[in-house]
């Protein structure tokens, strides 16, 4: 059985919204970094390009952004792209997709299971897009076992049981019989790992999209066969997303901000600017304000959000003897740590420290969505 060179990306969300004062520069790198996607299928051989759904992050916002994606198709001709549409830009009337005229090495899925043959390479590729931003899962026949390369392409929720997004399992998959199995929507890259006689993965999001979604993202570039499919993850994004703790107290935000960027550059390289940070302020006693550590970051780096979770210097084991609310919650949340076990313990103490926060002022419990 012959071999096929292939990348598979996913997940490029071009048009989605970016953190405050990013949105343009933001919107124009993710369109680049589909432009590097092509680049390394022109330097590399690459004979397909598997796009497993969400290039847009909605029809709508496509339209900046379209006519360049569609030129860096055209100008890789040696490649042959395939996309499934996804839950973020389905194959509906307003899809950019239809009713233009597309790249001639670009082949778009229909709504229904469709399957394309390519005898010169003798590889098979069977997909589906969704038509409207949900889709539940469609029974399509098995492909043919002979000497061709089966691939599948979806876009869906491996694993995902009672998701809306086209719920795929194992099942499944053995029953179409693909040898690799070129999946989309999880944002998470997973292993390239084998199910019966198939090899599946997630590449993930070629670019982070927020600070659930930390470290380097990327693609899978590599061979498939009848026998196997050898993959090597490949970064590809301009910018990473990252978030880091700071010890703040009893410094000032300019002694806060030196620091902070001293230790980035020393974790992340002389390139450790250019990336997004979320800073968590930590320590006991008083800091420097965070919108003022925020606005010297800001100068150095392309972008930062810091939150303060500095707790003031208290003797808990006094104040848990006062006779007041605020005491009998210290002691009642201490005897819970003391008899925790060590995660619950921790999650048990940021509870106390929220809760005698709350005692104060208002607390706005945020996270991994502030952007």
């Amino acid at each position: 059985m012959s071999s096929v060179k292939i990348l598979h990306t996913a997940d490029l969300h071009i048009g989605a919204d970016w953190p405050e004062g990013t949105g343009e520069t933001r919107g124009f790198e993710i369109c680049q970094t589909f432009g590097r996607i092509c680049a390394l299928c022109r330097e590399n051989g690459v004979d397909i390009c598997l796009i497993a759904g969400d290039l847009f992050h909605s029809n709508a916002s496509a339209a900046p952004y379209f006519a360049t994606v569609m030129e860096h198709i055209s100008a890789t001709a040696d490649t042959r792209f395939f996309y499934v549409a996804g839950n973020h830009d389905p194959l509906d009337g307003s899809s950019p997709f239809v009713g233009r005229e597309l790249p001639e090495n670009l082949k778009v899925f229909a709504t229904e299971f469709e399957e394309v043959t390519l005898p010169d390479i003798k590889v098979r590729i069977k997909g589906r897009s969704f038509a409207r931003p949900f889709s539940q899962r469609v029974d399509t026949d098995p492909m043919p076992q002979d000497d061709y390369v089966n691939i599948l392409l979806l876009h869906g929720d491996f694993g995902g049981s009672d998701s809306r997004y086209n719920p795929l399992n194992a099942d499944y998959i053995k029953a179409i019989g693909p040898h690799y199995a070129a999946l989309g929507h999880i944002h998470k890259r997973t292993a390239v790992e084998r199910l019966g006689n198939s090899f599946i993965a997630y590449p993930g999001c070629p670019e982070g999209q927020g600070f659930d979604e930390l470290g380097p993202k990327g693609v899978y570039m590599g061979t498939l066969s009848g026998s196997g499919a050898e993959l090597e993850f490949i970064p590809t994004c301009r910018r990473i997303y990252a978030k880091e703790r700071a010890e703040a107290a009893d410094l000032s935000a300019a002694e806060l901000a030196e620091g902070i960027c001293a230790a980035l550059k020393e974790k992340y390289g002389e390139g450790y600017g250019d990336n997004l940070y979320k800073i968590t302020l930590t320590g006991y006693g008083k800091g420097p304000a965070p919108a003022q550590v925020q606005q010297l970051l800001s100068e150095r780096l392309f972008y930062a959000r810091v939150i303060s979770r500095m707790r003031p210097r208290l003797n808990l084991a006094t104040l848990a003897e006062e006779k007041s609310l605020k005491g009998l919650f210290a002691k009642t949340m201490l005897e819970k740590i003391d008899t925790a076990e060590e995660g619950a313990a921790a999650e048990l103490e940021a509870a106390l420290w929220l809760g005698l926060e709350a005692f104060e002022a208002e607390v706005k419990y945020d996270e991994d969505n502030i952007c």
